[in-house]
C-alpha cells in the first residue's frame, strides 16, 4: 500500500440506520482552520455533485474512539477517514470496505 494513500485512505462503511439518500462523511479536526479547509472541500464537492446530498459530521476529539463506538452501534458514517496504522484493526472486524 503506498503510503500516501495509507495515510489517506477513506472508508466506506455499510451502515444499517442512515438519513434516506444523505451519504454521511466524518473527519477528525485539530483546529477551527481545518474545520474551514474541510468546509469548503465540502462546499465544492457539493456544487459539482449536485445530486449527491451529503452531510459532513467533524468530530472535534477523540475521534479513534467515536469511530470504535459508531461501528460497535451500528450507525457510523457512510465515509469517513483513517490512518494507515489503525486500519488493519478496523479492517479485521469486515466491517469496512476500502474504496
Amino acid at each position: 500500500m503506498k503510503p500516501f494513500a495509507a495515510i489517506m485512505l477513506m472508508i466506506l462503511v455499510v451502515s444499517c440506520e442512515k438519513e434516506q439518500n444523505v451519504t454521511r462523511f466524518s473527519s477528525w479536526q485539530s483546529s477551527p482552520t481545518e474545520e474551514k479547509l474541510l468546509q469548503q472541500l465540502m462546499t465544492g464537492f457539493k456544487e459539482k455533485n449536485k445530486n449527491i446530498a451529503f452531510k459532513f459530521e467533524p468530530i472535534p476529539g477523540n475521534y479513534s474512539e467515536k469511530i470504535q463506538l459508531m461501528l460497535g452501534t451500528h450507525q457510523p458514517p457512510d465515509l469517513f477517514w483513517i490512518k494507515d496504522y489503525t486500519s488493519p484493526a478496523f479492517l479485521r472486524f469486515n466491517t469496512l470496505a476500502p474504496l
